[in-house]
């Protein structure tokens, strides 16, 4: 048998023995199966958390593939789908790779039960929230005209202004009910119709608390609906204006 030429993974080869009548016939090469792939950090890989475990395109593209079994000189394109080890804050959180790929050279497949190495991390920093506010009741001026502070310590995140809660557009949906928020309402000494308001004593807790940073909301000023202060009144909802 004496080779003639080739055509892609074909070549074409004279039998010259026997019966034949010398025409060519073709004789088939097989791909190489690529099992082994290894992912290197060629850049940053971050993001600012917004509740999953997928990188965004720019840190994508800082994770390059190799693989061993890809010969000197040929071009593959390999790639893989990178995901985080879990949603949550943190610094070198490792990478972890699924759906390796081979394309871009028919001389190369992926083989059966390919795997992605390379021990790549990458960082998911805090969601800053300063678009978010804080529900806080008018106030009863006491019979001194002095005007008292309240504490609200079982503030939950809502898209709604309702009583004991804290609106807050930045927060995700599905985190709200993880989040608590304490704070204290220091209304001015005044008899003004409009004290100043300040927040104090600020904590968030729960679960997702790690993954925000608040930037509490200043220039606040309450309201006073009554001449007449009494706990009934400060500690009921129900007489009370809300405002936010």
């Amino acid at each position: 048998m004496s080779v003639t030429g080739h055509n892609g993974n074909q070549i074409v080869a004279n039998h010259k023995n026997g019966n034949d009548s010398g025409e060519g016939s073709a004789v088939t090469i097989k791909p190489i199966a690529i099992t082994s792939i290894t992912a290197a950090k060629s850049g940053d890989i971050t993001k600012t958390y917004n509740g999953d475990t997928e990188l965004n395109d720019a840190s994508k593209s800082n994770i390059g593939y190799t693989s061993t079994q890809v010969i000197s000189g040929d071009t593959v394109t390999l790639g893989a789908t990178p995901a985080y080890e879990n949603k949550n804050v943190g610094k070198n959180k490792a990478i972890s790779f699924t759906t390796p790929t081979v394309s871009g050279n028919d001389n190369y497949t992926l083989g059966t039960g390919a795997t992605v190495t390379g021990g790549v991390v990458g960082d998911i920093t805090v969601k800053n929230c300063c678009n978010f506010k804080c529900i806080y009741p008018s106030i009863y001026k006491d019979t001194e005209d002095l005007v008292k502070s309240i504490s609200n310590a079982s503030a939950i995140a809502s898209g709604n202004p309702t009583a004991n809660t804290v609106v807050a557009a930045d927060i995700l949906t599905g985190d709200r009910d993880n989040l608590t928020f304490a704070y204290k309402l220091t209304y001015a000494n005044s008899t003004d119709a409009n004290p100043t308001v300040t927040i104090s004593d600020t904590s968030v807790t729960g679960t997702e608390s790690g993954n925000y940073e608040f930037t509490w909301p200043t220039g606040l000023t309450g309201t006073v609906v009554a001449d007449e202060f009494t706990d009934a009144a400060i500690t009921s909802p129900d007489l009370m204006q809300y405002t936010w």
